[in-house]
């Protein structure tokens, strides 16, 4: 059976709202910070969780912001995160 959009796009929200809660819990992340963060929103997880349905393009952000943090934790466990430093000045 073939999937409509809108199912696809639900099936993309359950998931998200799966892998936020996840990412709450084992980063002990609060959720006004997380959507701040992630969705530039602070009440984005308690409207997702009522059954919001966020855009793709809000979708992506997310997923993006998920994605950059896992790789930075993974990174500095590994002891490989990078250091930014800033610049020497100019003379």
């Amino acid at each position: 059976m073939e999937s409509t959009l809108a199912e696809l796009h639900r099936d993309a929200v359950k998931q998200l709202a799966l892998d936020v809660e996840a990412f709450l819990i084992e980063h002990q992340v609060g959720a006004t910070a997380f959507g701040c963060l992630a969705a530039g929103n602070g009440m984005f997880v308690t409207t997702l969780r009522r059954g919001r349905m966020p855009t793709p393009r809000t979708i992506d952000r997310v997923r993006a912001y998920l994605d950059r943090e896992e790789n930075a934790i993974v990174m500095a466990r590994a002891g490989t995160a990078v250091r930014y430093q800033t610049p020497a000045p100019k003379k």
